[in-house]
């Protein structure tokens, strides 16, 4: 390839004379062979009128043919000598001649790598044949001058590099080629794949080079046998880039055969199944797979299919589920001795009828069961069950607990009673452990009650009514109960209202009744009273009382008219002293009062009688047979008998009685 050089201008005279001058360039200077050469005369004189360019060497110069321009280009292939020669009127101009030398031309090669290289080169490149190197493109270069560099590119890039060596020069190319790395393959479908035997699958992939494990290259393949497929992908410089495995099985085709139906029982245990050929398969029922048959489900007929894989055909058979029979379930039962039959069959819960009873001897019996005829024990109910089912059995317990016996009641008058008459009633011989409650109709308790109650009737008709006591024994332990019930025919007619006994004076009860204008004291068995012979007093003297009211035998008996009775066995309380009598009310103490006593002579006073009246108030003395001794009339403002009785009276006990409103109050009388 042939070039145009132009070299600097370097100043030739070509005649210092006049005008005939020009400056011819370049001056001595060098070139490669097979290029141009070019030389201009500049800045000629006005005299100059032609020129003409010259070659050879000095002392031997030729013209060259029509080189009469102010430029000249030659391509010589030897070294020579050129000049311009200037004709100026009558003058001939000769410059100074330029030497030419003329350089053998380059060749510049380019070694490396050159690749192929994945996602980024590193390539060393190096250049010869010249003495200096300039490389494009120069961004992907280190450096860019110079015989070797680095080239990096991060895609194939084609290098050029321009060698000099004096006024030659040449260019070489060089490609690095860089190649990005593939995708990883897909195949589809992604598998696993299920063959029945005989049949195939094409899977397809997305490789653009693929190479699969089979050892085929295209983008589809039909596989019809059992095993891992797989699929590669390949560009030049870069690992293979492999797809996932898809897994192909082949399954036979067998035939399938069930066991047969069968018969199985509701309460029966979990039924395992199996008998089907090939073993191995699955047993469904609905669908959902099974590995044992529960029976405990409602009665009839169920499919069971069983299929050994999915290419085979699959059987069925049937699980039929019989009712087992039901006895119901186990149950207890706590009665008492006292208590009422009761029919064991509902205590089973729902249970099928028409099974059989029997008793701990095993003895068949009717499933009801007396607590009066039949002790404690376990009472069985069998019913019987068809094949597969056998028979089934629930039992009661029976606890029959002993009932309490009935209370013993004792109270004087227990079916009689007036209007308003306060009744003692005790249960002698009851048990602590045992409670006891009252219930009673047409009357009142005055406390909480329990072996003992004081209850009051009330008939606020004319004529005779009706009541009813009824007193309940409850063992807590057990639950068990007996019961007394007592009738009592209630008479119009009022009652007295004692509110119990005092005890007063060395060896004196008395009691307490502000309504009674009639007393009887006595003793008390069971319901029965004793009247003590004379003992008709408010009050009651025996030597054997001392300073006490309790655990004497002694009960008392009051009456208004003498006729309707009330009796006591009580002490006076805050509870009965608090009683509400009909008038006058009385005090808590008898009236009757004498001070001092005993008595050893002097005065004796009586304290005021409290009648409210004036009336004189009869006195009597009278031993301890109730025989008067003497009596007289005193002011009911009080009085002193000390004068009266002076030497009268013998010592020891004597009785003073005060016949008050009619009514005796009597106290002892202690003569010393």
């Amino acid at each position: 390839m042939r070039h145009i050089l132009t070299l600097l201008m370097i100043w030739i005279a070509c005649s210092a004379r006049g005008q005939c001058t020009g400056i011819v360039a370049p001056s001595d200077t060098s070139v490669c062979d097979g290029q141009t050469l070019e030389f201009i005369l500049s800045e000629a004189g006005a005299d100059v009128d032609s020129l003409q360019w010259q070659e050879g060497v000095p002392g031997a110069w030729s013209d060259i043919a029509g080189a009469t321009d102010d430029t000249l280009q030659v391509s010589p292939d030897t070294d020579i000598h050129y000049r311009c020669v200037l004709f100026c009127a009558s003058d001939t101009i000769a410059a100074d001649s330029a030497e030419v030398t003329v350089v053998s031309p380059i060749t510049v090669t380019i070694a490396g790598q050159g690749g192929p290289y994945c996602g980024t080169a590193s390539d060393t490149l190096v250049a010869s044949g010249a003495d200096a190197y300039a490389w494009e493109p120069t961004l992907s270069v280190d450096p860019d001058t110079g015989p070797e560099v680095v080239a990096t590119p991060g895609s194939t890039t084609t290098y050029t590099v321009t060698g000099s060596t004096g006024p030659c020069t040449a260019t070489a190319t060089f490609t690095v080629t860089v190649n990005q790395p593939p995708d990883q393959p897909a195949i589809d479908p992604s598998g696993p794949a299920q063959l029945c035997a005989g049949d195939d699958i094409v899977l397809t992939t997305t490789a653009t080079s693929p190479l699969w494990s089979t050892g085929e290259t295209s983008s589809s393949i039909s596989v019809s046998t059992a095993g891992a497929v797989w699929v590669t992908d390949s560009t030049a410089g870069c690992p293979v880039a492999a797809s996932d495995t898809v897994q192909v099985n082949v399954t036979g085709v067998e035939v399938v055969t069930c066991p047969a139906d069968l018969a199985l029982c509701s309460n029966g245990a979990p039924h395992v199944l199996a008998g089907a050929l090939p073993e191995g398969g699955t047993y469904l029922l609905n669908g959902t797979s099974i590995t044992t048959f529960d029976p405990d489900t409602l009665a009839g007929e169920y499919s069971i299919r069983y299929r050994y894989n999915s290419c085979s055909d699959s059987c069925e058979f049937t699980i039929t589920v019989l009712n087992s029979p039901n006895a119901g379930s186990d149950s207890s039962l706590t009665t008492c001795s006292n208590g009422t039959a009761v029919d064991l069959a509902p205590l089973l819960g729902v249970h099928d009828p028409g099974g059989t009873w029997t008793d701990q001897g095993g003895v068949e019996f009717d499933g009801v069961y007396d607590p009066a005829a039949r002790p404690s024990g376990t009472y069985t109910y069998t019913v019987s069950g068809n094949a597969p089912c056998s028979a089934a059995s629930a039992s009661v317990e029976v606890t029959n607990n002993q009932a309490p016996p009935e209370p013993l009641v004792w109270g004087v008058g227990l079916h009689t009673a007036c209007d308003g008459q306060w009744m003692d009633i005790s249960l002698p011989g009851a048990e602590p452990a045992l409670q006891y409650q009252w219930v009673c109709d047409s009357c009142t308790f005055e406390s909480e009650q329990d072996t003992m109650a004081t209850v009051q009737w009330h008939n606020a008709s004319d004529t005779e009514a009706n009541g009813t006591l009824a007193i309940t024994v409850l063992d807590q332990t057990t639950g068990c109960s007996s019961s007394f019930f007592a009738n009592i025919g209630i008479s119009p007619a009022p009652a007295s209202c004692p509110k119990g006994i005092v005890f007063f004076e060395p060896h004196g009860l008395a009691v307490l009744d502000p309504t009674a204008r009639w007393f009887q004291w006595g003793t008390l068995l069971g319901n029965v009273f004793d009247p003590v012979e004379g003992g008709t007093d408010q009050t009651l003297f025996d030597p054997g009382l001392i300073h006490a009211c309790e655990d004497h035998p002694y009960v008392a008996r009051t009456s208004i008219d003498g006729e309707c009775w009330s009796t006591t066995i009580r002490c006076a309380d805050s509870l009965s002293l608090a009683r509400i009598c009909p008038e006058p009310q009385m005090a808590t103490v008898p009236e009757l009062r004498v001070d001092p006593n005993p008595w050893a002579g002097g005065p004796l006073w009586i304290a005021p009688f409290r009648t409210g009246s004036d009336d004189p108030v009869l006195v009597e003395i009278l031993d301890l047979q109730g025989r008067i001794r003497s009596s007289a009339r005193l002011p009911s403002s009080g009085y002193d008998l000390g004068s009266t009785l002076e030497g009268g009276l013998s010592r020891g006990p004597w009785v003073l009685r005060a016949w008050i409103d009619g009514r005796p109050q009597s106290i002892k009388l202690i003569v010393q």
